[in-house]
């Protein structure tokens, strides 16, 4: 399975990590994330040096619904949208980012609805929710609590 890792403030050290744990293919795609193949059951509690870990997710917003619905059978979901740059350009179009962070969240929110669900988004001060927010609203630890990592064109849940 293919993923992504948020990495620390030493992202280089934090590549090693990776490349020694799960894959030594493994390579920065971007100034703080790193995307590396494993078929071994990934743990962010085993990588120190990385901040978030995701799934790539290969469908839709529909069909991301969908899964997140049957993650957890009952009860609220919780959601919140990051997206991280490929590149030092992300940052100076930071408002426009935020936006779209903003809308797929909302579209999000959407779709679970139609769904029947009821959702709470947890909203960023930035494009991406900080890693101590995801930690207090136990975003990505517990089912129905999911972290959606946009990356580029790909989605990462």
């Amino acid at each position: 399975m293919k993923y992504i890792a948020v990495l620390g403030r030493l992202p280089k050290i934090s590549l090693a990590e990776i490349q020694a744990i799960y894959d030594q293919n493994a390579k920065l795609i971007g100034p703080e994330l790193a995307a590396f193949e494993t078929n071994k059951a990934v743990s962010i509690d085993r990588l120190g040096g990385s901040i978030k870990l995701g799934q790539i997710f290969s469908g839709n917003f529909r069909e991301l619904a969908e899964v997140i619905n049957s993650k957890k059978p009952e009860g609220k979901i919780t959601i919140g949208v990051s997206s991280y740059a490929l590149n030092s350009n992300h940052k100076n179009k930071k408002s426009e980012v935020e936006n779209q962070v903003r809308r797929k969240a909302m579209e999000l929110k959407s779709l679970l609805k139609k769904l029947g669900r009821n959702v709470r988004v947890v909203e960023a001060r930035g494009p991406e929710i900080s890693s101590a927010t995801a930690f207090h609203n136990n975003l990505g630890e517990k089912p129905g609590a999911e972290e959606v990592i946009l990356v580029g064109s790909e989605t990462y849940l």
